[in-house]
């Protein structure tokens, strides 16, 4: 099915770009490098992953999460959040942001609205909060809103300290709840494919394109099970007696249907003639929903057990690139760069 689809393409995606079992970058200089600047690189390598994986991170449930998002809905929105000593990975979904982009069709802004009571709104907020608490037991929703976007007031190279790229302000009503400045913005927006129109900031997901054939397929398998249902317990009718509809349920008995002998006098209605769905027609639909999703293409890469020749490894190569032209090489700048230099950044304030 496409729910079963959506995550064996979520798992093969983090397994080929984010494996938890190597490291899949690789800091370098652009110009020489001696073995002191070697060292430091794979030392910063190390504390890279070493903070990723961390634990309370999360980093793999939640890219998980964000690659599941992105088969469903063509994007998805990971915050990369700073916590004491570490990050924290948080995937949002589209409950929690709505999406502006701007005329080049890079995300612009996200603004989020949610309720809370005093205790979440305290906690959340502190002392900047306590001006709007009711202390009425939590019965009090409060409803906070949430703008993030770029500073249109950013001056390069200001010493000012709210000279920053970007902004981030919370509001309850008139009140001002927080306000943050960031020079690198801590959500990453990953885009599957954009759609035709060059202002929508949502996309074109894989599930749309195998959405097709799951409904024929569901279609399929609905009418086998109401034939077999109907072979396998049909209803009795009686012609002598007023018939309730309400009564007419699988194995049921109608008065006046059976004579004495025990011989019905109405016969079940057959159909004319059998339905003509197959297993395997049925899995030819099934097989369409995992080519839409290139599962195809990945099992090539997992189900190779055999020792391969030349050939058949120019082959493989060739196919994994076809798939990386689609997906693959866009994640390489849409969220690996940015959360490496977030990582990095977030390290350099820790010290």
């Amino acid at each position: 099915t496409l729910m079963n689809a959506c995550n064996q393409w979520a798992n093969a995606v983090a397994g080929l770009t984010t494996p938890e079992n190597e490291k899949w970058q690789k800091f370098t200089f652009a110009g020489e490098q001696d073995y002191e600047t070697q060292a430091w690189l794979d030392f910063l390598t190390d504390r890279v992953f070493a903070r990723r994986y961390a634990m309370g991170a999360d980093f793999s449930d939640q890219n998980f999460e964000a690659l599941k998002n992105l088969c469903v809905y063509g994007f998805s929105v990971m915050g990369v959040l700073r916590r004491p000593g570490g990050i924290k990975y948080k995937t949002y979904s589209l409950t929690d942001w709505a999406i502006d982009a701007d005329a080049e069709g890079e995300t612009s802004r996200l603004a989020g609205e949610k309720e809370m009571d005093d205790a979440d709104l305290f906690k959340a907020f502190g002392e900047a909060a306590r001006p709007l608490l009711k202390y009425d037991g939590g019965q009090t929703k409060h409803k906070v809103r949430t703008l993030f976007a770029k500073n249109n007031y950013f001056i390069k190279d200001s010493p000012f300290k709210e000279n920053k790229k970007y902004f981030c302000l919370s509001w309850c009503g008139e009140h001002i709840l927080e306000e943050k400045f960031f020079d690198l913005s801590p959500f990453i927006v990953q885009k599957y494919e954009n759609s035709q129109n060059a202002n929508d900031p949502y996309c074109v997901s894989p599930a749309m394109y195998a959405s097709s054939a799951q409904q024929v397929l569901n279609d399929m398998v609905r009418i086998c099970l109401k034939a077999a249902n109907g072979k396998a317990s049909p209803v009795y009718l009686g012609y002598k007696d007023n018939i309730d509809l309400s009564r007419f349920r699988p194995d049921s008995y109608v008065p006046g249907a059976i004579s004495a002998d025990g011989k019905p006098y109405v016969q079940p209605m057959a159909l004319a003639g059998d339905i003509p769905f197959t297993v395997e027609w049925i899995n030819y639909f099934q097989t369409q929903i995992e080519k839409a999703l290139g599962l195809d293409v990945f099992l090539t890469f997992l189900n190779n057990e055999k020792k391969t020749t030349a050939t058949e490894v120019g082959q493989m190569a060739r196919e994994k690139a076809v798939l990386q032209n689609i997906f693959i090489s866009k994640r390489q700048t849409q969220f690996l760069e940015k959360e490496a230099e977030l990582n990095v950044y977030y390290g350099l304030l820790d010290g």
